[in-house]
């Protein structure tokens, strides 16, 4: 009959815990309407479909996102630039008339 030795329940793992997810952060997306940009357009980033008329706040967690814009449903998405978010900053990013981005830390 015998006992055989079980134990293995404490195993020493030396590794620290994963740093708790970094919470998103705001960021204020608009559009430029003064210089011949848009009033409304829609943007994409990280999966969410925006429509700004003129500006939509988001949250974000921090990472860098490839952004995608159009003035029209109908149209295609074009790429319009890339985001970079580091945590605990707040952001405001412009679409220009150009399609491109202009991103500033508040």
């Amino acid at each position: 009959g015998g006992t055989g030795g079980g134990g293995g329940a404490g195993k020493d793992n030396k590794k620290p815990p994963p740093p708790p997810p970094a919470p998103p952060v705001d960021v204020l997306l608009i559009t430029t309407h003064d210089s011949g940009g848009f009033y409304f357009a829609y943007i994409k980033v990280a999966g969410q479909v925006v429509t700004l008329e003129p500006s939509k706040t988001i949250q974000l967690k921090p990472g860098s996102y490839k952004v995608q814009a159009r003035a029209d449903n109908a149209d295609d998405w074009k790429p319009v630039g890339r985001i970079r978010i580091d945590s605990g900053k707040n952001y405001r990013v412009r679409l220009l008339s150009t399609w491109k981005l202009k991103q500033e830390t508040l």
